[in-house]
């Protein structure tokens, strides 16, 4: 290394130091002997290889090799107010959740495709209904925990940023707490009958009236929000961190967004909800998943400038790139 900073040192200098100046007119010089052969430049002969004290340009037409730039492409931004909305968020979750749930509806039947969905999707069998129900319970669980398992497991962990696992952990919860908090809030407001209620009202015995879920929190479907904003932090996560697509960075956006259809789906098939319902907390899950995150990467301060490493068989150095 002190080597290579010498030479790269001495290079600096001769491209600054300009024209040498002609020695004095009147200094006397050395005539070339007669007497000394002189070696005329032979075409066949081998040329003297460059030495090794020192980094070398690269030949013409030779192609660099320039090493990956540093993970995370971008460092998202948290502070103290981050740490405040998830308490006080965290705390109107909870405070919701204990509001009893209005008696009687204020909405009952579906609307445009509602009953045209739920005629093709609605399982015939009610075990086969709960069984439904019972596997968007456990996707739903695994999406809640996916991101921050995510997160500490891959940049905690495998890359070892725990600075970064920490920041992404205040914004999922930020994210989920969110779409939580407005889910439950407006399954209140609205007060919306599930469509396996009206079974129920005329044979109370049924399979489908003891599944503990509140007859009239179907609008919208907090299980579809919820795994919706998780599968979207993933890809937006990721899209903002990763310096390449490839692996786990590719498949995790794929991978969680077809877990959460499939959790929209289910809630359909198990008659929980209505079509509309799922449609609903589809597009809230995502525009909040995907503004959250955003908004914390927008607020970075950016870089202008950038050192990245170039390394080929002949040439070892750092390229500056940036605007001036």
């Amino acid at each position: 290394m002190k080597r290579t900073a010498v030479a790269l040192m001495l290079v600096s200098t001769a491209s600054w130091a300009g024209p040498q100046a002609p020695p004095p007119s009147d200094a006397p010089t050395a005539a070339p002997s007669s007497d000394a052969p002189t070696a005329a430049p032979s075409s066949n002969g081998p040329t003297a290889a460059p030495s090794s004290d020192g980094p070398t340009p690269p030949a013409a037409g030779q192609p660099l090799v320039v090493a990956p730039a540093a993970w995370p492409k971008e460092y998202p931004v948290v502070a103290w107010w981050d740490f405040l909305s998830v308490g006080v968020l965290g705390v109107g979750s909870v405070v919701v959740v204990v509001t009893p749930v209005p008696e009687p509806a204020s909405w009952t039947g579906g609307i445009l495709f509602d009953d045209w969905v739920r005629n093709g999707l609605r399982l015939s069998g009610a075990n086969a209904r709960l069984a439904a129900s019972s596997a968007s319970d456990w996707l739903l669980a695994i999406m809640a925990v996916f991101p921050f398992a995510d997160a500490w497991l891959d940049a905690g962990w495998g890359r070892g940023r725990v600075d970064v696992a920490w920041r992404l952990t205040v914004i999922d919860a930020e994210a989920l707490l969110t779409t939580t908090f407005i889910s439950l809030g407006v399954q209140r407001l609205t007060a919306r009958q599930r469509p396996w209620v009206a079974a129920c009202l005329k044979d109370p015995t049924g399979a489908d009236c003891s599944t503990g879920s509140a007859a009239n929190t179907s609008f919208p479907s907090g299980h579809t929000s919820v795994a919706f904003t998780s599968a979207v932090l993933e890809c937006v996560n990721h899209g903002r961190l990763d310096v390449e697509r490839t692996g786990w960075s590719a498949a995790v956006c794929p991978l969680t967004l077809s877990m959460a259809a499939l959790t929209g789906l289910l809630r359909i098939a198990s008659d929980r909800h209505y079509a509309s319902d799922v449609l609903v907390g589809a597009l809230l899950g995502s525009g909040i998943g995907y503004l959250v995150p955003t908004l914390h990467f927008a607020l970075a301060p950016k870089s202008t400038a950038a050192v990245t490493p170039v390394v080929s068989p002949n040439y070892t150095g750092l390229a500056l790139t940036g605007r001036f």
